[in-house]
């Protein structure tokens, strides 16, 4: 709360009255922000596209980023499998690409690709509104009524993003303690992706001291669709203006050189 979320604590017959279908025997009580929201991946995203077209956004789909030429300490071009682009400035947002992306500069982003894994089922009408969390199990329902949602797996870095059977046992299993109304449910699909972590789980922002023009947005440890909106509106501050409205120069990839880590305990999925 002293950060100025306005979560609290709530019992189990509160947590009901939000969530029905809840299991009461396994919890005593529950935490609840009725500030916390969800959103489509794909409708948001794609109203960024067109709110970008408006504004006469140019973009380059099924462009791949082939190296970035760098001459006397500057970005000079990047070339791409459609042509160079000349500029002097590059944003490194590339995702399970970043570490990629650096070497094309000569500068090693301290970042690993995790595997992580998720599911949803057939629809129904909507039952759960909010973010279910219990230890690292996750679930909530879509817009169009599927139940989504996922669980710690161990994985180590950089596995090939393939389904794993196992998954859905753990998952099912867990979730079912929860909510054993879901016992009987239809499995559409499930199907992998990339936690892009850092050390200390918080993501890797700002323009490096190493090279002038490379600006990043990466590491986002499993919270980039949370947190995306807002670093690309500090990212374009600092490129414009030469300073963010928030602050953060503590993110900057310089951290892990002076051993500045800020380590983030809650990561979920």
């Amino acid at each position: 709360n002293k950060y100025g979320v306005p979560s609290r604590i709530i019992s189990v017959e509160d947590a009901l009255e939000i969530v029905p279908y809840l299991n009461p025997e396994v919890f005593i009580a529950a935490a609840f922000c009725h500030k916390d929201g969800k959103a489509s991946p794909f409708k948001t995203v794609n109203a960024y596209y067109e709110a970008g077209r408006r504004l006469r956004v140019e973009y380059y789909t099924y462009t791949e980023v082939k190296g970035i030429v760098v001459e006397n300490g500057r970005i000079h071009k990047v070339i791409t499998s459609k042509g160079d682009i000349e500029t002097n400035k590059v944003v490194n947002a590339a995702g399970a690409g970043a570490r990629k992306i650096g070497e094309m500069v000569g500068i090693d982003m301290p970042v690993e690709n995790y595997r992580h894994h998720i599911m949803v089922t057939e629809p129904f009408q909507e039952f759960v509104k909010p973010m279910v969390i219990r230890g690292k199990l996750y679930f909530t329902q879509t817009e169009r009524g599927g139940i989504i949602g996922g669980i710690d797996m161990p994985e180590k870095p950089d596995q090939p993003l393939r389904a794993r059977l196992d998954f859905l046992e753990v998952f099912a299993a867990n979730l079912v303690k929860i909510m054993p109304i879901l016992k009987n449910v239809n499995i559409l699909r499930q199907w992998a992706g990339y936690y892009v972590m850092t050390k200390d789980n918080h993501p890797i922002l700002g323009e490096t001291e190493k090279l002038e023009g490379f600006y990043i947005a990466a590491g986002f440890s499993g919270h980039g669709f949370m947190m995306g909106p807002i670093v690309g509106k500090l990212i374009a501050e600092l490129i414009v203006y030469g300073k963010p409205s928030v602050p953060i120069d503590a993110l900057k990839l310089e951290r892990f050189e002076r051993g500045e880590l800020i380590y983030e305990r809650a990561v979920i999925g």
